[in-house]
């Protein structure tokens, strides 16, 4: 599904139904490599470092942020990695739907130039036909936009997880108990029957 189907634009505001959330859609442009910010904060298997997020305009003219990956950090908290740049003219790229959260505390002022605290479209660019409350986190692209610099943004992994096991356990648990309450009530009466008899 193409970027454009998805974006509606109601009051001059381009935004993303949250239903479409995880949706992986298509979008042909060019990256705006001036624009690109680090997301601070960001681990990757348990590394901090930081998310690089590249504006996009599609030949339509909505514009979009990419999280094309992620980059450890170096040297201290004020130093900002060198990261590659993708590649120039036109790009085909795939990416999931991910929606913004809502700033819940004033934006920083003292952060280093090029670094953000958090996505938010508005804060990054200015201009008529930003998709306002979502973001692209890349996962494919033609020419290739991932550099080698960058880790990708893995989909979370989507499983029943430990839960049923441990459902099954505490099942097992709660039968043992009856089972154990029954047995210890039967040998209380077998006690008091024997102990009247004698």
């Amino acid at each position: 599904m193409a970027l454009e189907d998805l974006v509606t634009v109601s009051n001059s505001t381009t935004t993303i139904d949250a239903s479409y959330q995880w949706r992986t859609v298509d979008v042909v442009g060019t990256w705006l490599t001036d624009k690109q910010v680090l997301v601070r904060k960001q681990s990757y298997e348990s590394n901090l470092g930081f998310w690089v997020v590249t504006p996009f305009v599609a030949t339509s003219g909505v514009q979009v942020l990419v999280n094309r990956g992620w980059i450890p950090a170096s040297g201290s908290a004020t130093d900002s990695p060198i990261v590659q740049r993708p590649p120039v003219g036109s790009c085909e790229l795939l990416g999931r739907v991910r929606l913004t959260k809502d700033r819940k505390s004033d934006k920083p002022t003292d952060l280093p130039t090029g670094q953000v605290d958090g996505i938010q479209p508005d804060e990054v660019l200015d201009g008529a036909n930003l998709v306002s409350n979502a973001y692209l986190e890349l996962t494919a692209s033609t020419p290739q936009a991932l550099t080698p610099d960058l880790q990708p943004i893995l989909a979370p992994e989507i499983s029943e997880g430990p839960h049923r096991s441990y459902a099954w356990q505490w099942i097992f648990f709660a039968i043992m108990t009856l089972i154990g309450w029954a047995i210890l009530v039967r040998k209380e009466l077998q006690d008091r029957n024997k102990t009247a008899h004698d």
